[in-house]
């Protein structure tokens, strides 16, 4: 895919000595033939996170922040450090919601939040306040910022969380540790709200995505889920008001379907 936009682009520009214009790579090769394997934390690894035991030993407020804009808001890495101090907007209604910048499309989204995480993140503007009287930043670098003009960087909030996630010893359900990687948080939220229930515009929406397809990447419908799903067109109601079953000897369940 690379390549083909590089030799694309030095057509536009009509750089014949680099790429004649006959130089094309053929279509069945610049496309992904590899379906990737879900990359969601599943309900025995989401479990551990969300412990209550587990969650109190995340006292480190920065770290603590940043866990919970991306397991719950489904923030990037990059989002959940770089938030402004004055990142908290509420709806008339009372809803918490999360102002946050994405890197990604270089533009200001809003996401809801848990009334939780909105009263965490108002101790730590507090805390960021007391400390840098005039940072934009809700989570300031610690080092080397004496001004607070400077967010936490990424690398930081992972190696605070890696080292919390090596203290509560979160395995997989093999027993094996897990791989630690924040991003799953964004494919773990999206994948819990569409076996919610929630559409997938909704969690296109949540998730700040141009387009549809990228939603289908994050978020996978589980075996339980799909199995609900299937089974509640299994009966019918005929013109009398009664209840006929879809399937009989003579249709298996593939024809049903």
């Amino acid at each position: 895919v690379s390549l083909d936009t590089m030799l694309s682009l030095a057509r536009a520009l009509e750089i014949e000595s680099f790429s004649p214009s006959a130089c094309y790579v053929r279509g069945e090769l610049a496309q992904r033939t590899t379906k990737r394997l879900p990359r969601f934390y599943d309900e025995h690894v989401a479990a551990q996170f969300d412990d209550p035991a587990n969650r109190a030993r995340l006292t480190d407020p920065v770290a603590r922040i940043g866990f919970l804009v991306m397991r719950h808001a489904g923030l990037r890495i990059s989002s959940a450090c770089s938030l402004k101090l004055d990142c908290l907007a509420v709806d008339p209604g009372g809803q918490p919601w999360l102002m946050y910048l994405d890197h990604k499309g270089d533009d200001e989204d809003l996401v809801p939040i848990p009334a939780e995480i909105a009263d965490e993140i108002r101790a730590q503007q507090q805390r960021a306040g007391e400390r840098f009287a005039s940072t934009l930043w809700l989570l300031p670098a610690e080092r080397a910022n004496r001004d607070g003009g400077k967010h936490i960087d990424d690398g930081e909030v992972r190696r605070r969380l890696r080292r919390w996630v090596l203290a509560c010893d979160i395995r997989e359900q093999s027993g094996h540790p897990i791989e630690f990687k924040p991003h799953r948080f964004r494919h773990t939220i999206a994948t819990e709200l569409i076996n919610r229930g929630m559409s997938k515009t909704g969690i296109q929406r949540f998730l700040s995505h141009e387009s549809g397809a990228m939603t289908d990447v994050y978020a996978h419908m589980l075996d339980q889920t799909l199995k609900q799903e299937w089974l509640q067109p299994q009966e019918r109601v005929n013109a009398a008001g009664e209840r006929v079953a879809l399937t009989t000897p003579l249709i298996d369940d593939d024809a049903a379907w």
